[in-house]
């Protein structure tokens, strides 16, 4: 009988142990996938500003430029890469919820582009190591939430940005009066100065993923301890 109770006590223990690992390993394949979904969506908003970014570059910013030749207004809406990002990735957000796009730099001229904390440290890693980096991601908590982030970084390599960007004495005078001359200037060719950062919520799919997890370990659990009842009856009728 002794050996029989030793017996009944590594199953009860093996059963336990049986449990809390596919609960665990269900919770890591759910949270897995959710990442993954993420990443791809992530992936989806970038694809769009580099598609956006290649177009407004090598066809729209230079026809801008020629119509705008002889005319001495400034247009941001018109000839502002940044800004015509940042309103399309506004747009986006609106239609789908939980997504998220932003031009965070440590430098901008908009205030709007400003990096909090977070996308600071995004930035200046892909500074201090320009040629490996290329990509960064991960999980974040903000405002309340839980993002998953995607960031490229955007580099100066050329001089039309410059233009602009360069000395305030040398930026419009319109751009001066509009944003002022504290931000934005005295960047540098083949530098970092930004990040586009995509976000997509996952708080509640992950919080969905515990619950799912936490009921395939109850399962389980009853499961196991169903086979260990079944055992102990067998060996306590003999």
């Amino acid at each position: 009988m002794k050996r029989n109770s030793r017996l009944l006590y590594y199953v009860l223990c093996i059963s336990l142990l049986s449990s809390f690992l596919i609960g665990g390993f269900s919770y890591w394949l759910l949270r897995q996938h959710i990442i993954g979904e993420a990443r791809d969506r992530n992936n989806l908003q970038l694809d769009f500003v580099n598609a956006s970014t290649t177009y407004f570059e090598h066809s729209q910013k230079r026809l801008i430029n020629e119509l705008l030749k002889n005319n001495d207004g400034f247009y941001p809406e018109l000839t502002n890469g940044f800004m015509l990002l940042r309103k399309q990735s506004e747009l986006l957000g609106k239609r789908n919820k939980g997504h998220s796009l932003h031009l965070a730099s440590l430098n901008p001229l908009n205030p709007d582009n400003w990096a909090d904390n977070e996308e600071s440290r995004i930035i200046n890693a892909f500074q201090k190591n320009p040629q490996q980096l290329k990509i960064q991601e991960g999980l974040i908590r903000k405002n309340n939430d839980v993002l998953f982030y995607t960031a490229t970084p955007i580099r100066i390599t050329g001089n039309s940005c410059l233009n602009c960007h360069g000395a305030p004495d040398n930026a419009p005078r319109a751009q001066i009066i509009l944003y002022g001359r504290d931000s934005g200037y005295n960047w540098q060719k083949n530098t970092t100065i930004a990040a586009a950062i995509a976000y997509v919520s996952v708080k509640n799919v992950i919080s969905e993923a515990r619950k799912n997890a936490l009921k395939i370990f109850a399962v389980s659990l009853v499961c196991f301890l169903l086979s260990f009842t079944a055992i102990f009856l067998f060996f306590d009728r003999d």
